[in-house]
């Protein structure tokens, strides 16, 4: 994605305008080893690249641009990187993109690291489970969980704004 570094971010919004297509561009946050050279970057560099999207196209452009921050997962990016998305969103008055328990094996290797928390259970320790957060993927939530990201995002409604599995979504419903 970044392997032109925001260039690349610049030629995605270049293609949607050609084509006249509305665009949310979650700019991807990793700083993981075993992502794709092209997507790595410091934190610094992921906050300075993204912040400079967003100044540039978010209430601008006729709306058709957004550019939301989007640390990928909490397998494929720090903790840091996961609080720099969320400070930055928070800050910039518009939510951020995160996967969130999207395979079995996530789920696992958190609880294995971190005391037997689930994701969203860590995310919450951390203190970006909030109002600006919205849950991509979360097919592996735990139910107990689930409850716990609705009840904190119940103003908004970002949890149910979630990309997720019909399953999870008529479980917080009937919350």
């Amino acid at each position: 994605m970044h392997t032109f570094g925001k260039e690349s971010d610049e030629m995605i919004v270049k293609a949607a305008h050609d084509v006249g297509i509305r665009l949310v561009l979650a700019r991807t946050m990793y700083d993981w080893d075993g992502a794709p050279a092209g997507y790595v970057e410091s934190v610094d560099t992921a906050l300075k690249n993204t912040r400079e999207l967003m100044e540039k196209y978010n209430g601008r452009s006729g709306g058709m641009v957004t550019v939301l921050p989007a640390p990928h997962s909490l397998h494929a990016v720090s903790v840091e990187m996961i609080k720099a998305g969320h400070d930055l969103a928070r800050e910039m008055g518009s939510c951020y993109h995160i996967h969130v328990a999207e395979e079995p094996f996530e789920v696992e290797q958190v609880m294995a690291e971190h005391n037997g928390m689930t994701p969203i259970e860590f995310l919450d320790i951390i203190g970006v489970v909030d109002d600006s957060m919205v849950i991509i993927h979360g097919v592996w939530l735990k139910q107990r969980r689930s409850k716990l990201s609705a009840k904190k995002a119940e103003s908004s409604h970002t949890a149910l704004q979630a990309i997720c599995s019909l399953q999870t979504v008529l479980q917080i419903l009937q919350t």
